[in-house]
This record gives C-alpha cells, structure tokens and sequence, in this order.
C-alpha cells in the first residue's frame, strides 16, 4: 500500500528593517532614548507589532503609518512617559513605515516593516510490502 502525505505549511516572515533618520535641526538635543519596535508575528491576516518609546520630558510625539507610496492610514499625537502601544496592520499591506517624531524637538526615527511570504512543500512517498 503507498501512502503518499502532501504537507503544505505557509510561513509568514516578518523583516523588520530598521532605517534611522534623524531629522534634527542645528543646535537641537538629540532624545535620550530611541523608540523600539518588536514584531508580535501575524494574528488572524494582521502584522502586529509593538511600539516602546521613553518620553522622559512628556513633549508631544507623533506616530505614524504610511504605506510605502507616502499614504498615511494612522497618525496620534502622544504624550505619555512610557509609551507602549500595540499596532495592528493588515497583511496585505507588505511594507510600511512607523516614523515617530517629537514634535518640539523634531527628532524623527522611522522604522520599515516588510511581510515575505514564504511557502514550503513537503512530499513524503513510502512504499510498503
């Protein structure tokens, strides 16, 4: 009897790729600490990743998320100390920017995330007497 097995698994990677760009003017202090972003993986067709960043002197800080054409489908306006906020993107969506700047000081760091969709095939053929 031949008992051929078919697997198919669908692997989601997510490269996150971190692009730094200061935009700083002349004489302006660069912030204390950088914002992290930390890919969640892929929950129910959405990338979720997370998003951490020290606002010691609590001064506006803009978040946002454009596509990689420019177009912009999230932006807040935060104050907090401790920023911690979880971002949900849909999938299909295979690559976008996070930038997070401080509105006083216009310090801007961009992050770009990108989706890879990988698939993997496995064929096993057993022969059996």
């Amino acid at each position: 009897m031949k008992t051929v097995n078919t697997l198919k698994k669908s692997i989601l990677v997510i490269a996150l790729a971190l692009g730094f760009t200061t935009a700083n003017a002349a004489g302006t202090p660069v912030a204390e600490k950088e914002p992290t972003v930390t890919s969640m993986g892929v929950v129910s067709g959405q990338v979720v990743f997370n998003l951490k960043y020290d606002n010691l002197e609590n001064e506006n800080v803009e978040v946002a998320l454009t596509d990689k054409d420019g177009n912009r489908f999230y932006r807040q306006v935060f104050s907090e100390k401790n920023l911690n906020k979880t971002f949900k993107v849909p999938a299909e969506v295979e690559t976008f920017v996070v930038k997070v700047t401080n509105l006083k000081t216009k310090v801007e760091q961009r992050f770009e995330i990108s989706t890879q969709h990988q698939f993997y095939q496995e064929v096993t053929v057993k022969s059996v007497r």
